[in-house]
């Protein structure tokens, strides 16, 4: 019996050792989390702000231990209001919830004094924080440009100016640069939607005296811009890398084709006599874009002479495939590159034009942006035709 009551009594032991290891273990593991952002609040036991989830009591208002600051009672909390939260990770249950800014949004149009990446100050000397909560354009803020901002104004007493939700440029004689991905063309390709990796997308007029040689959807593009009453108006133009379309379905690359042996001889040749600003850093990667290429639909042979044609002329092979694959003839192709040929630049020359820098970007993109490969003449690749009117292709007049 005494045997049996010891046991009793180290198991109950045992069993104390353990909860108290495991009451440690998720003491340790639970960590405040701090998040800023907008509060949305609704009827159910949870809010969140930039969609992280922030437990409330079933009556829609934080427990009653939860600290609000600049709000009081915490009742008075709204939807909309720029807070920062300190919460459980584990629990999700909020500590502190500080406000910051006030629920409804302000608006103020102002001219750019001084920008850095967490403040914006107008010539009027009134400033606005930036955050991950503010909506920033896809390209810089100069000094001179107006914007029209979004705030919310400042209940922190601690914050000297107003929080920025979203800047918006809507004048600037300074020259912008945008780069991303041509999505669509319009108005006789004088409007050009261009996205960029983010998902910013603006829209663009480019005149036709702008044009590159070749030009299209699925195209990475560098465009120099001004911005007046809100529409953008390019002033140069640069393609920086030519979407390749397909030429023709193939199952030929249903097996792997990387060490095909004919492109790893051509791929070779072609980086040997490559000049330096090709883009290509290796014949490997080099290689990677002729199978690309093949896979397409396009030979060996119609792969080597885009690179010959090339070699000399502002139109680079990826213009020349692109332009095969919409129907263009090799014959047609030569007379274009041959009467085309690439300028050389020297330290007197004029700055480059869009069709100068289009000829030094050789690099081609892998796959169209749709990850879809578009149908041989759907791809809406333009360029200047030999013969108009019979390639469907469009370029400088």
């Amino acid at each position: 019996m005494k045997k049996s009551t010891k046991i009793i009594s180290l198991s109950l032991s045992g069993l104390l050792v353990i909860g108290l290891l495991l009451s440690m273990a998720i003491n340790t593991m639970a960590a405040p989390e701090t998040l800023t952002g907008l509060l949305a609040t609704g009827i159910t036991t949870e809010w969140t702000v930039n969609g992280e989830p922030v437990d409330v009591d079933s009556d829609g208002l934080p427990p009653t231990d939860t600290v609000c600051i600049n709000v009081t009672p915490c009742s008075n909390l709204a939807a909309g209001m720029l807070v920062t939260v300190v919460k459980d990770d584990i629990t999700n249950i909020a500590s502190t919830i500080t406000v910051l800014g006030q629920a409804a949004n302000s608006n103020v149009t102002g001219v750019v004094a001084t920008f850095t990446p967490s403040l914006l100050t107008l010539a009027d000397t009134t400033s606005y924080v930036i955050g991950s909560y503010t909506t920033m354009p896809g390209f810089d803020l100069l000094a001179g440009d107006t914007v029209k901002v979004t705030f919310k104004p400042s209940l922190d007493p601690a914050i000297l100016g107003n929080f920025a939700i979203e800047i918006e440029i809507v004048d600037s004689t300074a020259p912008h640069t945008f780069e991303g991905t041509i999505t669509a063309l319009a108005n006789g390709n004088t409007t050009w939607t261009v996205e960029d990796d983010q998902g910013k997308a603006y829209d663009f007029t480019v005149s036709a005296d702008l044009w590159p040689l070749v030009f299209g959807v699925g195209d990475r593009v560098a465009i120099t811009f001004t911005i007046v009453n809100g529409n953008f108006i390019a002033s140069a133009v640069q393609v920086l890398e030519t979407a390749v379309p397909v030429k023709t379905e193939s199952e030929r690359c249903m097996n792997d084709k990387s060490n095909h042996p004919a492109l790893a001889r051509l791929a070779a040749k072609i980086f040997a006599s490559l000049p330096e600003d090709s883009g290509y850093a290796s014949v490997k990667e080099l290689q990677a874009d002729l199978v690309d290429y093949f896979c397409k639909g396009f030979g060996v042979g119609e792969i080597m002479l885009a690179f010959k044609y090339s070699a000399e002329s502002e139109y680079s092979a990826q213009m020349l495939l692109s332009m095969r694959a919409q129907g263009s003839g090799w014959g047609e192709l030569k007379k274009l590159a041959k009467a085309n040929p690439r300028i050389e630049e020297s330290l007197t020359v004029e700055p480059a034009t869009s069709q100068d820098k289009q000829a030094k970007s050789n690099k081609p993109v892998k796959e169209l942006k749709s990850g879809k490969p578009d149908k041989p003449g759907k791809s809406g690749q333009h360029g200047k035709p030999d013969k108009p009117g019979k390639s469907g292709k469009h370029g400088k007049p």
